[in-house]
């Protein structure tokens, strides 16, 4: 358990970290096995800090189940559409009704951190859910990845990658909002910019995007100002 854990506690700093492990736990491994889900795993790790429970242990917990509940809450606190995952993971709140057990000596922050997962599980919208997301409901929830050519003339790296979260929302989605949608328009004015950087880097009067929708266009340009600040500081520093 110890490796995957540390694999999930890597990946919480970020939330684009946690989105990359989101697809990563859904792809096949080497031998051709359908990834589970991150959801699931991280659930998975928690019953299994649960069920080592060492019988001489006078807290009732082993050590790891900190760990364990304290990379949970990073995880989710990063990636909300993750946290409705985890909540309605088979188990998961099983696993909290069990280190709330009256009488339980265990760590006071593991009982604090199981307190704060339990009480924001209410304010989720999937709260009244109650079956796991099946892999294609886990797939189709996943962040919008698109690689964009960048112009070598201007900005020295690979391929410009943006992800965009989808709208999860069932009330925002049954409203057929055009503005959750991701149209082919705005990902050929991203490609354009990128190969034409140029267009964003050598405006000094801004940049104004209305009707953003899914925000490609936005992130990509504000992407390309920031790698090339960065580009200029660096370069600063070195003369």
């Amino acid at each position: 358990m110890n490796t995957t854990l540390a694999t999930f506690e890597a990946a919480s700093g970020s939330s684009r970290s946690v989105a990359l492990l989101r697809r990563k736990c859904l792809e096949e491994d080497a031998e051709g096995k359908q990834g589970i889900g991150l959801a699931n795993e991280v659930v998975s790790c928690l019953q299994e800090s649960l069920s080592n429970v060492s019988a001489n242990d006078e807290s009732g917990a082993k050590p790891d189940t900190l760990r364990v509940v304290t990379m949970i809450r990073k995880l989710t606190d990063q990636d909300i559409t993750l946290f409705e995952e985890v909540s309605c993971s088979e188990n998961f709140s099983s696993c909290l009704d069990e280190l709330t057990v009256e009488g339980r000596d265990d760590d006071a922050r593991i009982q604090t951190i199981v307190a704060d997962l339990q009480k924001n599980m209410s304010a989720l919208e999937s709260k009244d859910r109650n079956e796991p997301y099946c892999e294609k409901e886990l797939q189709s929830r996943l962040p919008l990845s698109f690689d964009l050519p960048i112009s070598e003339d201007t900005i020295d790296q690979d391929n410009l990658n943006i992800m965009v979260h989808q709208v999860t929302s069932e009330k925002e989605t049954d409203t057929h909002d055009v503005g959750n949608v991701m149209w082919p328009a705005s990902v050929m004015l991203a490609r354009h910019i990128t190969e034409n950087p140029s267009i964003v880097l050598d405006n000094n009067d801004g940049c104004l995007e209305l009707g953003a929708g899914g925000g490609l266009v936005g992130l990509t340009a504000a992407t390309l100002l920031k790698q090339s600040r960065e580009n200029d500081d660096e370069e600063g520093k070195t003369e």
